[in-house]
C-alpha cells in the first residue's frame, strides 16, 4: 500500500483508472499530432485498431491535454519527456513499447 501511495495513487480508487485513461488520451494526442499515412482498404478496416490508428477525436485529445496539464505534467513534464520515476510519454522508446498493440 505504501508503494501505491508513493506513486500518487492514493487520492481515491479511481485515480489509477483516470491515470490509465489519461495515458490513452495522451497517446492519442501524440498519434494525432504525428499521423501516419493510412490507406483505406477493406482489409485495413477489418483489422483491430492498434496504437497507430487514430482512436480519439481531436476534441477528446484537447480535453486530455487540459487534464494532463493539471494532473500529470508536474512529473511527466510539459513536453512529455518524463523525469525521475515518471517515464517519458513520447519519443522513440515510448512509441517502440506501444508499436502495433491493439487498443
Amino acid at each position: 500500500m505504501n508503494a501505491i501511495k508513493k506513486m500518487g495513487f492514493s487520492r481515491g480508487g479511481n485515480s489509477v483508472v483516470r491515470g490509465l485513461a489519461l495515458l490513452g488520451i495522451v497517446l492519442a494526442a501524440i498519434l494525432i499530432a504525428h499521423p501516419r499515412s493510412l490507406t483505406a482498404s477493406a482489409k485495413a478496416s477489418a483489422a483491430p485498431k492498434t496504437t497507430n490508428d487514430g482512436v480519439y477525436t481531436a476534441d477528446q485529445a484537447k480535453q486530455g491535454n487540459v487534464v494532463y496539464g493539471t494532473d500529470c505534467s508536474n512529473c511527466h513534464m510539459d513536453d512529455l519527456s518524463g523525469s525521475g520515476q515518471a517515464p517519458p510519454l513520447a519519443g522513440e522508446i515510448f512509441m517502440a513499447n506501444w508499436e502495433g498493440r491493439t487498443v
